[in-house]
């Protein structure tokens, strides 16, 4: 449906719908405990989103667990095996508290060669007025503009977090999605590997669409 010049989608199972751009950072806010809980289960999702990939697609994952932890030193090609590697990361990622996202991703955005940033994090997260207003002013500085996507994990649609993560993709003109993860055990690293389904689903998500 549309309404108000966006399109509402429900998406399900998957933190991650179609990756379409062909280069691209992945900001994860490990000092979110509820997003740090999940991401085996995210894992597999960037796992399965980026399989069939062609190599021309370039990506970086860079985690926000007190310092700056970057898989990579640039963007690097999406073979199978630099996939696999990439799982591997976001699977053992510290949990740390005394870490600043707002930071984290206004460096993401000092990177040229962008056509998107995908910044994680969970409901218990603080993405306030001050957040939004210094990603406007790094997204605006950008020379390519590239498009914020917000995932949420966890998030109650009632919170602030819920709604400046809706914020942060409206003016992007990118895509928001909440994955609420259910109870059970987590993914082991060799079912993440392997692919294996398990019980992540995303309830709703909003998809920004271009005036």
């Amino acid at each position: 449906t549309v309404q108000g010049g966006t399109v509402t989608a429900v998406v399900r199972r998957s933190f991650f719908g179609r990756i379409a751009e062909g280069s691209f950072v992945l900001l994860l806010d490990t000092s979110s405990a509820a997003l740090h809980g999940c991401l085996p289960r995210l894992a597999l999702g960037l796992r399965s989103a980026l399989q069939g990939a062609s190599d021309e697609v370039r990506f970086n994952i860079v985690a926000v667990c007190g310092g700056v932890m970057r898989w990579r030193m640039e963007l690097a090609a999406a073979s199978p095996e630099a996939i696999d590697d990439a799982a591997r990361f976001c699977s053992n990622l510290p949990l740390r508290k005394d870490a600043d996202a707002c930071e984290a991703l206004e460096g993401v955005l000092e990177q040229r060669d962008l056509a998107a940033a995908y910044f994680v994090t969970g409901g218990d997260a603080n993405i306030d007025e001050t957040f939004l207003k210094r990603m406007q002013v790094a997204h605006y500085r950008h020379p390519q503009r590239p498009r914020l996507h917000a995932i949420l994990a966890n998030g109650e649609r009632r919170e602030s977090t819920w709604r400046g993560m809706q914020a942060l993709a409206s003016f992007s003109r990118a895509t928001f999605r909440a994955v609420h993860v259910d109870g059970g055990d987590a993914p082991s690293l060799a079912e993440v590997l392997a692919g294996t389904p398990r019980n992540a689903r995303a309830e709703g998500g909003r998809i920004f669409a271009p005036s």
